[in-house]
């Protein structure tokens, strides 16, 4: 088995990958609410960054620190996978429990387990719904911005030789 080093090395290492993924995962979330921000309210950056971006960082670093603690090293989860090349929820050794192996660390699986599923299940459902909405969202916006521009074409409210105008058709023969 290769070398993973001591139990605080393989919990900070397996707390850094969880909590990478977990943000990475977050934050592109955060990516689908700024383009739905900017392109169908036309929020500005400076705003966005200050009233939504912030705090959204601040909840989920602090939403990771607390899972964390509570699921994964307060149950003494992460250790060395069998197959894997790093430090994730699992008993050590493989397969253990503690009624069969009091040296055994993660104990019984059980209900942690059943927690680690259901949270990965909605957290995956919460991502998609968001992408989902943002981008209908954006989408709609887009059709109705066109719709009113043509109707304003055909109201003669544009002339063909204004900007709005020649932006509608560019942007018309560029999709």
């Amino acid at each position: 088995m290769p070398s993973y080093g001591n139990i605080a090395t393989c919990e900070a290492q397996g707390l850094a990958f969880m909590m990478g993924t977990v943000v990475a995962f977050c934050m592109n979330g955060l990516l689908n609410i700024y383009y739905l921000c900017t392109l169908r309210y036309s929020m500005k950056e400076k705003k966005f960054r200050c009233y939504v971006e912030v705090p959204f960082y601040i909840v989920i670093v602090m939403l990771c620190i607390a899972g964390a603690y509570r699921f994964l090293l307060n149950q003494e989860l992460l250790n060395p996978g069998a197959i894997y090349p790093f430090c994730l929820p699992t008993n050590y050794p493989p397969g253990c429990t503690k009624d069969d192996n009091p040296d055994c660390r993660g104990g019984e699986l059980g209900e942690g387990e059943e927690n680690q599923n259901a949270t990965a299940v909605v957290s995956i459902g919460l991502a998609f719904s968001i992408l989902v909405i943002t981008m209908a969202l954006i989408v709609h916006s887009f059709y109705r911005n066109e719709r009113k521009l043509l109707t304003a074409v055909k109201d003669n409210l544009i002339q063909e030789n204004d900007d709005a105008y020649n932006d509608l058709r560019h942007a018309q023969e560029t999709s």
